[in-house]
């Protein structure tokens, strides 16, 4: 959430990703969201891989898939290990 912020998402933007809410998304926004999240989710299908090939390029793809999984890891880790946010974020769901 707090990466989405800095780089210029706003809390109705975040919210709306974490919702799979991608119809105001420009196409290539909506298929690295989806794909994103996929991937986070154990849910990645091969339709979610075509539909970010379409509009990247295979080293952006892997970039997308290693980033995604390190995420995963560290949100992973952290719950493991019984560590809460400093402070609240907006509407991440799952």
């Amino acid at each position: 959430v707090r990466l989405g912020r800095e780089a210029g998402l706003s809390d109705a933007e975040i919210t709306a990703i974490s919702r799979n809410e991608l119809d105001d998304f420009p196409e290539n926004e909506a298929a690295l969201a989806a794909y994103s999240r996929a991937l986070t989710l154990g849910d990645l299908r091969e339709s979610d891989h075509e539909r970010l090939r379409r509009q990247y390029d295979d080293e952006m793809v892997v970039a997308v898939a290693m980033l995604a999984s390190h995420y995963l890891a560290t949100g992973a880790t952290l719950d493991a290990m019984g560590i809460t946010p400093e402070t609240e974020f907006v509407g991440w769901e799952l």
